[in-house]
């Protein structure tokens, strides 16, 4: 019998740091707090287990009032680069991410509503920022 260990689109990320990849950004399922959620989505390129793919996401905010988290985290990655990622419209492209790399940390969270800890992305940094041993 074969199996999948478990599929893509699972996230059973160790806490830590890691070298991470933007996917392309999706829309997230809106919600009383947030009328205009985005989720992003990381590939994790290093470390991990032999033949193991794995991906953070985290839903952001991108109702202006409540949007700081999300240019928080960019802000953090990117610096002022963050404003090239603006069109001429003011818009911010999130497509512009897909393919860009960082450095992540990740941590895990426990809470009521949830049956079971979840990986949660925490920070994000400029890539090569850790020095993690290959």
């Amino acid at each position: 019998m074969k199996f999948k260990f478990h599929s893509h689109d699972a996230y059973y990320l160790p806490e830590g740091n890691y070298h991470a990849e933007f996917m392309k950004p999706a829309d997230a399922k809106s919600t009383p707090y947030c009328k205009s959620p985005i989720r992003l989505t990381l590939e994790v390129l290093y470390p991990l287990p032999e033949k193991l793919a794995q991906r953070v996401g985290r839903n952001y905010c991108t109702d202006c009032d409540k949007n700081s988290e999300l240019l928080e985290h960019l802000s953090s990655a990117f610096g002022s680069e963050v404003e090239s990622f603006i069109d001429e419209n003011e818009d911010f492209d999130a497509d512009k991410l897909t393919g860009r790399r960082v450095d992540i940390s990740v941590t895990h969270v426990q809470t009521d509503s949830h049956t079971k800890p979840f990986v949660k992305l925490t920070a994000m940094y400029p890539a090569g920022t850790f020095k993690l041993k290959e």
